[in-house]
């Protein structure tokens, strides 16, 4: 009776909600909740993932196609909220940051090298202007006739909406240097702008920025520390903290500055990459995604279907985990967990979990995913080395103590995911050609080799080293194969390549793939494709070939390329992964200000 209880209250809101869309009429007095629900894979999985147009009519956001296309090929999706169910924006395939337009007839975002806008009815983008390098985590707002965007360095760059050369608007130079801004807000009458700061010290905080009679930028007033995402709606200062809390205070966008105290309006907010996941209208309409959607468990799961959820430390909201690990011999479970959220680096740790007594163990190491060696007795995981700009391996006991420096040649570029030789005598590791692991720019595949102790040996040279991305490495059990994702199709697809001196590659996924990892017998090599996690049956003799693809079950939280968030138990029936919990549901509050008693924005 509880459950059709909430039910009826959930559709009786959604039909209150509807009517009033529908009529054009008055919302009724107090707030109105409901959810939409989105496919898992089509869930948050960008920075600014959420935009509302102004009436709160609207809502846009970053998804994944329909059946079967890989999660990474992202496009925008609008949901009126009088509709039943959402429709694409053809031609915005890889797009991120979306701002809806004051007048809510386009919508801007970021993609493929360049700033666009697209009809929020549909029909044919326009370029704005070439932005070469706008890092993986952008923000971007739309206020007047002037679009602000994070771009290369965290600076802040703006374009004119009817498009023009992107023109530095707020730079780290101008504060000093360790300075970064994102997530830019344009106030009211365009004479001044709200942005968050960071610092490389960890240290962050909600700012305004004003601006001079020729549109220059001056320096930052911070308003609020430790927060996030600044918004201006209905006179108020909105921002929120890295644990998912929103707050309110009375603001003066003339002045500058607070006019009371804060209020806490809201929690359970995904924070994702430094952003919160929300958008709010004039008219008091707010969109956000819970931090049940958020990357905060890990699970065992069984190919029956069966779940049991793992014991972590930190509280939920404040923790984010990935690339979990099991041993060799499938006792434990190795992985990075910060306890501050995704966006607290410095939290992250290397934590290891016994999974038949349910516990765990800091061991330290970070933020890099670890690897256990093939021995089983020490983890191995990539951090930056001594020499200026350069990375090593580095290995830690699974039961704490110092790191100790692996016998591997410094990289020039940085390591990313890593995979063993069955002797532990020699890796394979995806080396970015950048210098950062985020700079969205191309990965190659390189073996490295520890000194074998007779002519001193050791070393690093290609083994996939194309114009394409290559990403994911992962040596066969045997040692004789190695599985890889590459772009080079327009897509992520999972291949193996033979690692002898005959060579010889196949392609393993169809219709895109990730995140590819060994059974421990070698005869299966599973995969992700959209949310499905794929088993490919292998020949290796008399030559490689795929035998069958098998779809085993479905895994809530999206694919990645930046690590393998699941990993074969030695038994081959069982998986750990990354869980969160069972809502899809955008969540959606109409009249929201009738909560907080501030009025309606313009009032």
């Amino acid at each position: 009776r509880d459950v059709a209880w909430a039910a009826l209250v959930v559709a009786t809101a959604y039909v209150a909600a509807w009517r009033w869309l529908r009529d054009s009429g008055e919302p009724p007095r107090g707030s109105s909740r409901l959810g939409l629900q989105l496919p898992g894979h089509q869930a948050g999985i960008a920075v600014q993932a959420l935009a509302l147009s102004p009436d709160g009519r609207a809502v846009v956001y970053v998804g994944a196609g329909g059946a079967g296309p890989l999660y990474f090929v992202r496009r925008l999706y609008v949901r009126r909220l009088d509709a039943p169910a959402a429709r694409a924006l053809a031609g915005t395939e890889g797009a991120y940051a979306p701002a809806v337009s004051p007048d809510g007839r386009w919508v801007a975002f970021l993609a493929e090298g360049r700033l666009k806008k697209v009809p929020l009815d549909g029909g044919a983008p326009v370029v704005l202007a070439d932005v070469p390098d706008f890092g993986i985590v952008p923000t971007l707002s739309w206020g007047g006739d002037v679009i602000v965007f994070e771009g290369r360095g965290s600076a802040l760059y703006r374009v004119p909406a009817e498009g023009g050369r992107p023109e530095p608007f707020l730079t780290s130079d101008s504060a000093g240097a360790g300075i970064a801004y994102t997530a830019p807000e344009w106030l009211p009458g365009g004479r001044a702008g709200l942005v968050t700061v960071w610092r490389d010290s960890g240290a962050r905080g909600v700012a305004a920025v004003p601006l001079d009679s020729r549109g220059a930028a001056g320096g930052a007033r911070l308003l609020v520390r430790d927060a996030v995402s600044p918004r201006y709606v209905a006179g108020h200062l909105l921002y929120a903290t890295l644990d998912g809390a929103v707050f309110r205070a009375p603001f003066d966008p003339t002045a500058l500055r607070l006019t009371g105290p804060p209020a806490p309006v809201l929690a359970g907010v995904t924070i994702n990459w430094r952003s919160a996941q929300l958008a709010v209208s004039e008219t008091g309409t707010l969109v956000y995604l819970p931090d049940s959607l958020g990357a905060n468990g890990l699970a065992v799961l069984a190919r029956d279907g069966a779940v049991r959820p793992l014991p972590l430390p930190g509280a939920p909201r404040q923790r984010y985990v990935f690339g979990p690990r099991f041993s060799p011999d499938g006792r434990r479970v190795a992985v990075p967990l910060s306890t501050g959220g995704a966006t607290n680096v410095a939290s992250t740790a290397i934590w290891v979990l016994d999974v038949e007594d349910s516990t765990f163990t800091r061991v330290g190491g970070g933020p890099g995913p670890p690897e256990w060696m093939p021995d089983g007795r020490r983890l191995s995981y990539p951090a930056r080395a001594p020499e200026r700009g350069r990375y090593r391996f580095y290995a830690i006991r699974p039961d704490g103590g110092e790191r100790e420096p692996l016998p591997t040649p410094a990289l020039a570029g940085q390591p990313q995911l890593h995979s063993w030789g069955p002797d532990g005598r020699w890796l394979v590791v995806s080396e970015g050609r950048g210098s950062s692991v985020y700079s969205g720019g191309q990965f190659d595949l390189r073996r490295v080799d520890l000194p074998d102790g007779r002519d001193g040996g050791g070393g690093a040279r290609p083994v996939v080293a194309t114009p394409a991305d290559e990403r994911a490495p992962a040596v066969s059990p045997d040692g004789r194969w190695l599985a890889y994702v590459s772009f080079e199709t327009g897509r992520y697809e999972v291949y193996v390549r033979a690692l002898d001196a005959a060579g010889g590659r196949w392609q393993v996924s169809a219709g895109g793939g990730l995140e590819p990892r060994w059974a421990r017998d070698g005869a299966e090599l599973f995969y992700r494709t959209g949310d499905e996690l794929v088993a490919a049956r292998v020949r290796t003799a008399p030559t490689f070939a795929v035998a069958a693809r098998t779809p085993l079950f479905r895994l809530a939280d999206p694919p990645s390329i930046f690590s393998t968030n699941y990993d074969p138990h030695p038994d081959g029936r069982r998986f750990v992964a990354r869980w969160r919990g069972a809502s899809d549901d955008v969540a959606v509050v109409l009249d929201w200000f009738a909560d907080w008693g501030a009025g309606r924005a313009g009032r």
